[in-house]
C-alpha cells in the first residue's frame, strides 16, 4: 500500500496473519513497514496520563451508511462516563473514508481510536456455512484477540444499534468477577426462544447474546484458544449443520460443554428489543431504569412499535439531539476539525467516468426542498446538510421514510458547524470537501444552488464544455455562483484562497463562461412529517436520574 494515500497504515504479522490497521487520531506519520509484533506495541501503546485507566472498547462495523449508529454509541457512553476510552473499530475497506473523517473532526477530547480492515480477516471463517442473515461475519467475535495489538487485554465488544445509559466503567469492573471464574468471555442472556442448536443445548437459559461481549484477550492469548473455538465449530457444523444464529451458536456450545468459559453478564447489559423477545428472560427489565444498555437487535430498530422499545427509543431521541458542545466543550484550536462531518448518510450509486458532479452546500431548513430538485441532475450529486445533532436526528429519518424517492444518484453527507468559528473558515472547509468526496474527475461547485437551474439542458451545456476550462457559471444577471472544472483545480483554487479572477490570472487559465436561468418557484414532492420528538422534560428528568454528566438540555 502506498505511504501516500490519506489514511495511515501500519503492516505486521502476529502468527502469521496478516493484520492491516489504520493508526489512530492525529498521527502525521506514514508508515509502510512490516514489523515484529514488539515495534508494533511501542507504536500503539498509550501511556495513560496521570495514571488514568482506560477502556477499550470494539465493535464490528459495515457500511459508511451506519456510521452514525457508532457515533451515537459513543456519544452515549461519554454522556455517562468522564474518563478516557479507545475505540478499535474493524470496518469493512468501504466504510474506511467515512469513519476516518468522522473521528478526525469529531475532537473528542477523551477518545482515542484506531481502525482495523476486516475484509483479509473475514477470509478465515469464509468457509462457515450459516443460513444467518448477516452471514458469517460475526465469528470475526472469536478471534479478537489476535485483531487487536497485545496491549488490549480486556476489550468489550458492543454492536452499534445499542447505547449506555451507564458509566461504563461499572461494566467494565465485571472483568474481575470474569477472572475469578477464569472465564474467556461475558455476555448477557438471549432473550429469544431456543431454536436450532440451542434447542439441542439444555443451557441455564437461552445462551449468551453476543451483541455485547467482554473478552479477556490476555487469556485467550495465553491458551489455545483458537483450537477451542475452531473444533467446537467444526463439531456443531458435524453435528448439527450451519448454524442457525451464526457465531452466537458457538459461544452457547463452548458455554455448555465448559460452563465456567463463560461468563453471565446482568440481563440488563444488553437489553433486546425486539417483538420476539421473551422479557421473562430480564424481569429487571419491567423496570425501565434498570437497564442500563438497550438493545435494537430487529430489524425495525428504532421504528419497532412496542411499549418498551418506544420508551428506549424516546431516550436515544434525546441523546441524539444533546448538542455535542455540551458535552464536549468547546475545541479552542480553530486550526483543526473546523466542523464534525458525518460522509454518507446516504452513499449514492458509482457515477459514470465522464460525469460532472454537482457539489452543493446547503441549511438544514431548505434541505428538503434542494434534494427534491437535484433529481433532475443527470449526474452525481454530493449534497451536504448543515445543521446541529437535532437536525441530523430528523435528517435521518428523512431518509428512512424517503429513500426510494431520493434520487439514486445523490449522496447526502451532513456537517454540523462549530458555534465559535467564522463564516470565513467555514465556507473554505465547506468547498474544500464538496470537491474532495466527489468521485468524479470534472466538478461543478456551487455558491448558491437557489440561483441556479437544475435541469439535463443545463447539465449538457456543462458537459459539452472543454474539460480543461476554468468554467465560471453566472446567472442571467452576470453573477457567479459556481464553477465548473477539474477536480484538482477546484481544490488548488480554494487552498490559495483567492477571488476566482485572482485565481485565473495567477494561474494564467483559460475560462469559459456560461449562463444559466435562475429557477422558478420549485414545489417539495416528497412528502415528509416530523417524527414526534421527547419533551425537553422527559429527556431532563430521565437522563439525569441516570447521573448524565451533562448539566443542561
Amino acid at each position: 500500500m502506498h505511504p501516500d494515500i490519506l489514511t495511515n497504515t501500519l503492516e505486521f504479522h502476529r502468527k502469521d496473519k496478516s493484520i492491516f490497521i489504520i493508526i489512530d487520531f492525529h498521527s502525521q506519520v506514514h508508515y509502510n513497514l512490516s514489523v515484529q509484533n514488539l515495534l508494533a506495541e511501542r507504536i500503539f501503546q498509550r501511556t495513560d496520563r496521570g495514571g488514568e485507566k482506560i477502556i477499550h472498547l470494539t465493535t464490528i462495523h459495515l457500511g459508511s451508511e451506519y456510521a452514525g449508529r457508532l457515533e451515537m454509541v459513543i456519544k452515549s457512553i461519554f454522556l455517562f462516563h468522564g474518563g478516557i476510552i479507545h475505540f478499535h473499530v474493524i470496518s469493512d475497506a468501504s466504510a474506511m473514508e467515512t469513519l476516518s473523517m468522522m473521528f478526525q473532526t469529531w475532537r473528542i477530547k477523551r477518545l482515542r481510536w484506531s481502525l482495523y480492515v476486516l475484509d483479509r480477516t473475514h477470509e478465515r471463517v469464509d468457509f462457515i456455512p450459516t443460513p444467518h442473515r448477516a452471514g458469517n461475519i460475526g465469528f470475526i467475535r472469536l478471534f479478537v484477540h489476535d485483531i487487536l495489538p497485545l496491549y488490549v487485554e480486556k476489550v468489550i465488544l458492543l454492536d452499534n444499534d445499542v447505547i449506555l445509559l451507564d458509566d461504563i466503567a461499572v461494566m467494565h469492573g465485571i472483568f474481575k468477577e470474569m477472572e475469578k471464574q477464569g472465564a474467556f468471555f461475558g455476555a448477557s442472556p438471549n432473550m429469544y426462544s431456543r431454536r436450532g442448536i440451542r434447542a439441542k443445548l439444555p443451557n441455564k437459559d437461552g445462551g449468551p447474546n453476543v451483541g455485547v461481549v467482554m473478552l479477556d484477550l490476555k487469556r485467550m492469548r495465553e491458551t489455545n484458544w483458537d483450537d477451542l473455538w475452531m473444533n467446537e465449530t467444526l463439531w456443531n457444523v458435524h453435528e448439527f449443520g450451519p448454524p442457525t444464529a451464526s457465531e452466537q451458536d458457538i459461544f452457547t456450545s463452548l458455554e455448555y460443554h465448559h460452563p465456567s468459559w463463560g461468563f453471565r453478564l446482568p440481563c440488563e447489559y444488553n437489553y433486546q428489543l425486539e417483538e420476539n423477545t421473551d422479557i421473562s428472560f430480564c424481569p429487571t427489565g419491567l423496570r425501565n431504569d434498570g437497564v442500563k444498555l438497550p438493545h435494537w437487535t430487529g430489524r425495525q430498530k428504532w421504528s419497532l412499535n412496542d411499549k418498551r422499545a418506544k420508551y428506549f427509543t424516546r431516550i436515544y431521541q434525546c441523546i441524539e439531539m444533546i448538542d455535542w458542545e455540551e458535552i464536549n466543550g468547546v475545541d479552542a484550536d480553530l486550526n483543526m476539525a473546523p466542523a464534525r462531518t458525518l460522509l454518507y448518510m446516504k452513499e449514492g450509486e458509482k457515477p459514470k467516468p465522464r460525469a460532472v458532479t454537482l457539489s452543493s452546500s446547503v441549511k438544514f431548513n431548505e434541505s428538503f426542498a434542494v434534494i427534491d430538485r437535484v433529481k433532475e441532475w443527470p449526474g452525481a450529486v454530493d449534497l451536504i446538510v448543515i445543521g446541529t445533532d437535532r437536525e441530523r436526528m430528523q435528517m435521518r429519518d428523512f431518509i428512512s421514510k424517503n429513500e426510494k424517492t431520493i434520487g439514486a444518484r445523490i449522496s447526502i453527507h451532513f456537517v454540523h458547524k462549530r458555534s465559535n468559528l467564522s463564516v470565513e473558515l467555514f465556507d473554505i472547509y465547506i468547498h474544500k470537501l464538496g470537491a474532495d468526496i466527489s468521485r468524479t474527475a470534472q466538478v461543478l461547485l456551487t455558491f448558491d444552488l437557489n440561483l441556479m437551474k437544475i435541469d439535463e439542458q443545463t447539465y449538457d451545456n456543462l458537459v459539452t464544455t472543454n474539460s480543461k476550462l476554468f468554467t465560471i457559471i453566472q446567472n442571467e444577471i452576470k453573477q457567479e455562483i459556481g464553477l465548473k472544472t477539474s477536480k484538482k483545480n477546484i481544490q488548488r483554487f480554494i487552498a490559495e484562497r483567492k477571488s476566482l479572477h485572482e485565481f485565473v490570472e495567477f494561474l494564467k487559465l483559460k475560462i469559459g463562461k456560461v449562463t444559466v436561468t435562475v429557477p422558478s418557484h420549485h414545489s417539495l414532492d416528497m412528502h415528509y412529517k416530523m417524527r414526534e420528538e421527547p419533551s425537553m422534560e422527559f429527556c431532563r428528568m430521565e437522563l439525569m436520574r441516570r447521573n448524565a454528566l451533562i448539566k443542561t438540555f
